[in-house]
């Protein structure tokens, strides 16, 4: 048993939030004593000013309220600091229960709670967001048809993006989800600005300004978002299956588990249909290379659609950004060094995105290998038998989608196991697969850490006074 030498972080509600929790109760108690439509509360603000914590109270606030035995509705929409789900991923819950500790130890994702979710592989809708809202505009018409009409009021958690597109994006997700009662998180003159740009004029809207972040950094240790997506991802492949009495089961490391064998040949009892990846194109022939030991999401497409969105792919072109394609009339020759047909994986192009209304999101899954010779790829996945069993049932097709998600290292080496002793009793590490050890970060080669984007640098003409 582990034991923390740091003190544990205090959170300390303010009397602020006290007051906006009690408001947005009346409201709900209202609206259900008269048989109004459930209320829609967003709360937006920017990086860590607590949104995620004050959505979080207001759950639990919601769900103990005595006399109150509706559940509630959490749409995630904050694909970088989500809340129950895996990074990358926007997804809409139903809670019945109060929640209780650090997002990383009450993932819903792939269990009943969460009722639909959308991979979008990023960890900001800055990079599509078309298909960010497009996703969210899913998702509403989902709760709106499905949900709301047995009187479940709806909370939702925003990215902390705020300026500049990040604030009209946000002013169109007011929009898409028609939200009734709005929290503003940040210093007064900061927050009533937020509001006037983002809600409509005519002050349907309630409007409600909070106290931003009240926990302090000096009460115990305090988490990064990177650190968060990082204890986020390996929690949701830890998971333990349903009905078991653990929430995680760390007792065999991920990679001494044995994978799902799911094949892709033939098409018409494979269990993986295609694979694609949402913002590049790739030769074909490439395509075990660069799914081998990442993160996929495990999307759901009704078969029959699927069909005809893959036969408006020609067999004979391979979509690649360099217009390279491969030769496969020599390939269904056997000719040397090539692949038959049969062998590549069925690649669906991010050209031909899938239908948003037609797709859900089971989960995440890591492709462990490809292999070739049997035409079948190893998974990794919480995801429970029974489950993909309901699947072949429905009649739903699955296709493997690759983001820009990261894999934590920590999935892939298991110190425990691979990590050695020289003869001076100095540690080091054996080969592991898909990973190198090069010494210190500031020993390494350059090109050997992958490029990060960097938006925030200005030209030397932006950098005046003003």
């Amino acid at each position: 048993m582990y034991k923390s030498t740091s003190p544990a972080p205090i959170l300390t509600i303010p009397q602020s939030w006290q007051k906006v929790f009690k408001d947005i109760q009346n409201v709900v108690e209202e609206n259900e004593r008269n048989t109004l439509e459930p209320p829609i509360i967003m709360a937006s603000g920017a990086k860590s000013a607590g949104k995620s914590t004050l959505t979080r109270q207001l759950l639990n606030q919601l769900l103990t309220k005595k006399g109150f035995k509706s559940p509630i509705a959490f749409l995630e929409i904050d694909p970088g600091q989500p809340t129950f789900t895996a990074p990358g991923v926007l997804a809409l819950h139903v809670l019945q229960k109060p929640v209780v500790g650090p997002s990383f130890t009450c993932i819903k994702m792939s269990t009943t709670e969460t009722i639909k979710a959308h991979h979008i592989g990023q960890i900001s809708p800055r990079e599509d967001p078309e298909y960010y809202t497009s996703c969210i505009a899913e998702l509403m018409a989902h709760y709106r048809t499905h949900i709301a009409p047995l009187g479940v009021p709806l909370i939702i958690n925003t990215p902390g993006w705020v300026k500049g597109t990040g604030r009209e994006l946000l002013q169109e997700i007011v929009e898409i989800t028609k939200v009734t009662d709005m929290l503003a998180l940040g210093s007064p003159g900061e927050s009533s600005n937020l509001l006037d740009e983002i809600l409509p004029p005519d002050e349907s809207i309630r409007r409600y300004i909070v106290d931003a972040n009240p926990t302090s950094p000096t009460t115990g240790p305090k988490f990064t978002p990177a650190d968060l997506r990082t204890l986020q991802t390996i929690c949701y492949f830890h998971l333990s299956p349903p009905g078991s009495p653990t929430y995680c089961d760390f007792s065999k490391h991920i990679t001494a588990q044995s994978p799902w064998i799911a094949s892709y040949y033939p098409a018409n009892i494979a269990a993986v249909a295609a694979v694609s990846i949402l913002d590049a194109d790739i030769p074909q022939s490439l395509l075990t290379t660069a799914f081998t030991a990442s993160i996929v999401s495990v999307e759901l497409v009704p078969r029959n659609v699927l069909s005809h969105i893959m036969s408006t792919i020609s067999p004979e072109t391979d979509t690649s950004p360099t217009g390279d394609s491969m030769d496969l009339a020599s390939s269904k020759n056997g000719g040397p060094g090539t692949q038959t047909t049969h062998d590549l994986i069925p690649y669906l192009p991010s050209s031909i995105p899938l239908p948003v209304t037609q797709t859900q999101t089971a989960g995440l899954a890591i492709i462990r290998d490809v292999d070739i010779k049997n035409r079948e790829i190893q998974l990794l996945t919480p995801i429970s038998a029974e489950t993909m069993e309901s699947w072949e049932k429905d009649d739903l097709a699955v296709v493997l989608v690759r983001g820009r998600l990261e894999m934590p290292v920590w999935l892939l080496w298991n110190g425990e196991v691979e990590q050695r002793w020289d003869k001076q009793g100095a540690s080091f590490q054996t080969q592991v697969p898909y990973l190198s050890f090069t010494g210190t970060i500031g020993d390494a080669a350059k090109g050997a850490k992958e490029w990060r984007v960097r938006r925030n640098l200005m030209r030397r003409g932006q950098m005046g006074n003003g």
